[in-house]
């Protein structure tokens, strides 16, 4: 008997796409040295494939003794210090780009107010059962057993409305501070053309 389980079909993981605009990660110590040293390889080895370029420094790195290996682990240290800064910088930039969010629905709001009580009274469903037990749940609810919910949502869709309305308008001097800018930029850069001619 096999000491491991049948996969049947494999699932594929699906990655989030990563933002083309994000701060790239910084190589790790290991990776320097790699960069480092492959021009000397290639040069000392010319018969050697890319992969055994790669084999070769993995290697000699695998030898190399803990002060030897500082350099490029001080330099990976501060590219990273660097990159931290960069990615919260980006979040940020991001999360004030993105706006507020959206008020959750009437039937979000039941949800989260029953959804522990659930669990706890199934604990051996699983996220799609107690999905669908919340659903039938919901449906199950009269006009006026909804009505605490859908005030709910109304008193939350108001915050966020107002919260919408002020972020668009920042949003929009943002744009049109961006855009006074460049004019201001072309028409520099006019004046400085016909002033050389």
């Amino acid at each position: 008997m096999p000491y491991f389980k049948s996969a049947g079909k494999k699932q594929k993981r699906r990655r989030a796409k990563k933002d083309p605009d994000a701060p790239k990660r910084p190589p790790s110590s290991y990776l320097l040295f790699l960069s480092f040293m492959r021009p000397y390889v290639v040069k000392e080895y010319p018969q050697y494939s890319s992969s055994e370029v790669a084999q070769h420094v993995g290697a000699m790195w695998r030898k190399l003794d803990d002060e030897k290996k500082r350099p490029f682990i001080e330099q990976a240290e501060n590219l990273k210090e660097g990159y931290a800064r960069q990615i919260s910088q980006f979040q940020a930039k991001k999360a004030r780009r993105r706006g507020p969010r959206r008020a959750p629905s009437s039937y979000f709001i039941f949800m989260a107010s029953v959804r522990a009580q659930i669990k706890k009274d199934f604990p051996h469903y699983n996220l799609t059962q107690i999905s669908r037990h919340i659903g039938a749940m919901w449906k199950r609810l009269t006009p006026a057993e909804k009505l605490p919910f859908e005030d709910a949502f109304r008193k939350k869709n108001t915050v966020y409305m107002e919260a919408k309305r002020k972020w668009e308008k920042e949003t929009e001097e943002i744009v049109a501070g961006i855009l006074d800018s460049e004019e201001d930029a072309t028409e520099d850069e006019q004046e400085l053309s016909s002033a050389e001619d």
